[in-house]
């Protein structure tokens, strides 16, 4: 149905007319997480994406390591979080 390539077509397109480049959150099913990261590798590789995932501590971790709602924009290192 094209679901996964229409989200990510969004994406792209506010990244090349809008100039905006995120943060962004996509919650998905865990089977599809990596067939999601390599279609954003194929369609938006200008787009860093972040997976969020694991179990308690290690989500955790990456929140407060990567994620962090607190760092201001430039330092952001991910513009879709994918969860």
């Amino acid at each position: 149905l094209g679901k996964t390539l229409q989200a990510i077509s969004i994406l792209a397109y506010n990244l090349d007319f809008r100039n905006i480049r995120g943060p962004h959150l996509i919650i998905i099913p865990k089977s599809t997480m990596s067939n999601w990261r390599g279609e954003f590798g194929n369609f938006c590789p200008d787009l860093q994406i972040q997976c969020l995932y694991g179990d308690g501590p290690t989500r955790q971790k990456q929140i407060t390591e990567v994620i962090c709602p607190k760092s201001l924009k430039e330092n952001r290192k991910w513009d879709v979080c994918i969860t």
